[in-house]
Protein backbone atom coordinates (compact mmCIF):
# COMPACT_ATOMS: atom_id res chain seq x y z
CA UNK A 1 0.00 0.00 0.00
CA UNK A 2 1.06 3.77 -0.68
CA UNK A 3 0.16 4.73 2.98
CA UNK A 4 2.72 7.94 2.85
CA UNK A 5 2.28 8.90 -0.38
CA UNK A 6 -1.55 8.66 0.33
CA UNK A 7 -0.69 10.96 3.67
CA UNK A 8 1.11 13.63 1.49
CA UNK A 9 -1.05 13.89 -1.51
CA UNK A 10 -3.95 14.97 1.36
CA UNK A 11 -2.15 16.98 3.70
CA UNK A 12 -0.83 18.79 0.76
CA UNK A 13 -4.85 19.44 -0.59
CA UNK A 14 -5.72 20.59 2.81
CA UNK A 15 -6.28 17.54 4.03
CA UNK A 16 -8.73 16.50 1.74
CA UNK A 17 -8.25 14.69 -1.60
CA UNK A 18 -10.38 13.87 -4.57
CA UNK A 19 -10.26 10.57 -6.34
CA UNK A 20 -8.72 12.13 -9.43
CA UNK A 21 -5.58 14.34 -7.24
CA UNK A 22 -4.45 10.78 -5.57
CA UNK A 23 -4.93 8.44 -8.73
CA UNK A 24 -3.16 11.39 -10.49
CA UNK A 25 -0.06 10.78 -7.83
CA UNK A 26 0.20 7.66 -8.70
CA UNK A 27 -2.32 5.77 -6.39
CA UNK A 28 -4.91 3.68 -8.21
CA UNK A 29 -8.36 3.35 -6.89
CA UNK A 30 -7.81 -0.53 -5.79
CA UNK A 31 -5.22 1.26 -3.19
CA UNK A 32 -7.69 4.05 -2.05
CA UNK A 33 -9.85 0.84 -1.12
CA UNK A 34 -7.26 -0.82 0.56
CA UNK A 35 -6.54 2.00 2.27
CA UNK A 36 -9.96 2.77 3.39
CA UNK A 37 -10.28 -0.65 4.27
CA UNK A 38 -7.09 -0.47 6.48
CA UNK A 39 -8.33 2.66 8.42
CA UNK A 40 -5.24 4.34 7.25
CA UNK A 41 -7.65 7.17 5.23
CA UNK A 42 -11.15 7.94 5.30
CA UNK A 43 -13.84 8.10 2.89
CA UNK A 44 -15.83 11.57 3.34
CA UNK A 45 -18.10 11.42 0.12
CA UNK A 46 -17.98 10.06 -2.95
CA UNK A 47 -14.96 10.84 -4.97
CA UNK A 48 -13.38 12.90 -1.19
CA UNK A 49 -10.83 11.55 1.20
CA UNK A 50 -9.36 12.17 4.69
CA UNK A 51 -6.47 11.25 6.54
CA UNK A 52 -7.72 8.94 9.25
CA UNK A 53 -6.89 11.42 11.91
CA UNK A 54 -9.37 14.16 10.76
CA UNK A 55 -11.26 15.67 13.30
CA UNK A 56 -14.94 15.21 12.66
CA UNK A 57 -14.85 19.18 13.12
CA UNK A 58 -12.04 19.40 10.73
CA UNK A 59 -14.09 18.07 8.10
CA UNK A 60 -16.95 20.16 8.75
CA UNK A 61 -15.20 23.01 8.08
CA UNK A 62 -13.63 22.10 4.71
CA UNK A 63 -16.73 20.41 3.45
CA UNK A 64 -19.56 22.62 4.49
CA UNK A 65 -17.89 25.98 5.10
CA UNK A 66 -21.33 27.14 4.36
CA UNK A 67 -22.71 25.34 7.33
CA UNK A 68 -23.41 27.25 11.00
CA UNK A 69 -23.14 25.14 14.06
CA UNK A 70 -26.99 25.13 15.44
CA UNK A 71 -29.89 23.92 17.32
CA UNK A 72 -28.64 20.80 19.65
CA UNK A 73 -24.72 20.88 19.33
CA UNK A 74 -25.15 24.64 19.58
CA UNK A 75 -26.41 24.45 22.55
CA UNK A 76 -23.67 21.71 23.75
CA UNK A 77 -20.99 24.27 23.19
CA UNK A 78 -22.65 26.96 25.10
CA UNK A 79 -23.26 24.22 27.91
CA UNK A 80 -26.94 24.31 28.03
CA UNK A 81 -27.24 20.83 26.96
CA UNK A 82 -25.75 17.41 26.35
CA UNK A 83 -23.71 16.23 23.54
CA UNK A 84 -25.91 15.20 20.38
CA UNK A 85 -25.67 12.00 18.69
CA UNK A 86 -24.99 13.51 15.54
CA UNK A 87 -24.04 17.24 14.72
CA UNK A 88 -26.83 19.99 14.18
CA UNK A 89 -26.07 21.94 10.98
CA UNK A 90 -27.79 25.33 9.71
CA UNK A 91 -27.02 25.51 5.68
CA UNK A 92 -28.82 28.13 3.01
CA UNK A 93 -31.75 26.42 0.90
CA UNK A 94 -29.37 27.23 -2.09
CA UNK A 95 -26.45 24.74 -0.80
CA UNK A 96 -26.09 21.86 -3.66
CA UNK A 97 -27.48 18.80 -2.18
CA UNK A 98 -24.46 16.84 -3.35
CA UNK A 99 -22.45 18.04 -0.12
CA UNK A 100 -24.88 16.23 2.50
CA UNK A 101 -23.79 13.13 1.46
CA UNK A 102 -21.33 12.61 3.85
CA UNK A 103 -20.16 9.07 4.82
CA UNK A 104 -17.86 9.49 7.96
CA UNK A 105 -20.39 12.55 9.38
CA UNK A 106 -23.61 12.12 11.07
CA UNK A 107 -25.52 15.71 10.65
CA UNK A 108 -29.02 16.88 10.71
CA UNK A 109 -28.96 20.10 8.21
CA UNK A 110 -31.80 22.74 8.69
CA UNK A 111 -32.05 24.69 5.68
CA UNK A 112 -32.62 28.59 6.50
CA UNK A 113 -33.96 30.98 3.93
CA UNK A 114 -31.72 33.68 3.16
CA UNK A 115 -32.61 36.92 4.80
CA UNK A 116 -32.10 34.54 8.46
CA UNK A 117 -29.50 32.55 8.07
CA UNK A 118 -26.82 34.81 9.02
CA UNK A 119 -29.16 36.37 11.37
CA UNK A 120 -26.45 35.72 14.54
CA UNK A 121 -23.95 33.82 12.90
CA UNK A 122 -20.33 33.84 14.82
CA UNK A 123 -17.43 31.46 14.39
CA UNK A 124 -15.93 29.98 17.49
CA UNK A 125 -13.05 27.61 18.34
CA UNK A 126 -13.71 23.64 18.37
CA UNK A 127 -11.03 22.12 19.93
CA UNK A 128 -8.04 22.76 16.76
CA UNK A 129 -10.40 23.98 14.54
CA UNK A 130 -12.84 26.66 13.95
CA UNK A 131 -16.70 26.52 13.01
CA UNK A 132 -19.42 28.99 11.92
CA UNK A 133 -22.13 28.81 15.60
CA UNK A 134 -25.33 30.69 15.68
CA UNK A 135 -25.19 32.72 19.08
CA UNK A 136 -26.56 32.24 21.99
CA UNK A 137 -29.42 34.25 21.15
CA UNK A 138 -29.98 32.90 17.83
CA UNK A 139 -29.70 29.65 19.46
CA UNK A 140 -32.26 30.31 22.29
CA UNK A 141 -34.42 31.76 19.36
CA UNK A 142 -34.32 28.77 17.40
CA UNK A 143 -35.04 26.52 20.57
CA UNK A 144 -38.24 28.49 20.10
CA UNK A 145 -39.08 28.24 16.05
CA UNK A 146 -38.34 24.10 16.20
CA UNK A 147 -39.71 23.47 19.63
CA UNK A 148 -42.01 20.35 18.35
CA UNK A 149 -37.97 18.65 17.96
CA UNK A 150 -36.94 18.88 21.18
CA UNK A 151 -37.90 17.04 24.37
CA UNK A 152 -39.49 19.06 26.82
CA UNK A 153 -36.67 18.27 29.71
CA UNK A 154 -33.88 19.32 27.01
CA UNK A 155 -35.70 22.39 26.40
CA UNK A 156 -36.17 23.70 29.92
CA UNK A 157 -32.81 22.81 30.29
CA UNK A 158 -31.48 25.27 27.76
CA UNK A 159 -33.57 27.86 28.96
CA UNK A 160 -32.65 27.89 32.39
CA UNK A 161 -28.72 27.33 31.23
CA UNK A 162 -29.19 30.36 29.32
CA UNK A 163 -30.94 32.25 31.98
CA UNK A 164 -28.27 31.69 34.70
CA UNK A 165 -25.75 32.74 31.93
CA UNK A 166 -23.35 35.62 32.50
CA UNK A 167 -22.36 35.88 28.75
CA UNK A 168 -26.31 36.36 27.34
CA UNK A 169 -27.53 39.73 26.38
CA UNK A 170 -31.13 39.78 26.35
CA UNK A 171 -31.64 42.52 24.74
CA UNK A 172 -30.34 40.96 21.69
CA UNK A 173 -32.24 37.89 22.09
CA UNK A 174 -35.55 39.92 22.08
CA UNK A 175 -34.44 41.81 18.81
CA UNK A 176 -33.28 38.87 17.34
CA UNK A 177 -37.09 37.40 18.52
CA UNK A 178 -38.85 40.54 16.87
CA UNK A 179 -36.65 39.62 13.45
CA UNK A 180 -38.12 36.04 13.51
CA UNK A 181 -41.45 36.74 14.32
CA UNK A 182 -41.48 34.95 17.81
CA UNK A 183 -41.29 37.42 20.41
CA UNK A 184 -44.95 36.92 22.04
CA UNK A 185 -43.86 33.03 22.58
CA UNK A 186 -39.90 34.24 24.16
CA UNK A 187 -41.40 36.85 26.00
CA UNK A 188 -43.92 34.91 27.62
CA UNK A 189 -41.26 32.20 29.00
CA UNK A 190 -38.44 34.15 29.19
CA UNK A 191 -39.43 37.16 31.22
CA UNK A 192 -40.26 35.07 34.53
CA UNK A 193 -37.20 33.18 33.90
CA UNK A 194 -35.36 36.64 33.59
CA UNK A 195 -37.31 38.51 35.50
CA UNK A 196 -35.12 39.68 39.53
CA UNK A 197 -37.63 37.39 41.65
CA UNK A 198 -36.40 34.41 39.67
CA UNK A 199 -34.81 31.80 42.15
CA UNK A 200 -35.75 28.18 40.63
CA UNK A 201 -35.15 26.63 37.82
CA UNK A 202 -38.85 26.45 35.37
CA UNK A 203 -40.49 23.25 34.15
CA UNK A 204 -42.09 22.94 30.49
Amino acid sequence: MKLYLAEKIIRDCGGIAKTSVLNAGGIENYEISRLCAGGYIRRIRHGYYSLSEMSDEAILSAVLPEGIVCMQSALYHYGYGSRPDIWNVALPRSVSRSKLSMECISFRPYFIRGELIDLGRTTDSFGNSFLDIYNRERTVCDLFRYRRRIADDAFAEALNAYARDINKDVRRLFEYSEIMNLTDKIKEVMNVLLSEHYTTDIEI
